[in-house]
């Protein structure tokens, strides 16, 4: 069920910055990663205000259907 979860993560996620269309965030070049550890910036600060509202990702229905398919009681 984990893998289906995904969806929902990357949906919630997809309005911060470094991030595609699909809610997966970009890879960095080493160099700008190295530049990133050392500067003042402080990880785990929110970047600005999170939206009330959200765009699905694409994958976000059919992983919904499959949450649902798997819990389905017997």
């Amino acid at each position: 069920m984990v893998s289906y979860l995904k969806g929902i993560h990357l949906t919630l996620d997809r309005w911060r910055d470094g991030r595609d269309n699909e809610g997966w965030k970009w890879i960095k070049p080493k160099e700008e990663m190295e530049k990133d550890m050392f500067s003042n910036m402080v990880y785990g600060e929110a970047q600005g205000s999170a939206p009330e509202n959200v765009i699905p990702v694409p994958r976000l229905a059919s992983d919904i259907a499959a949450l649902v398919e798997l819990t389905v009681p017997l």
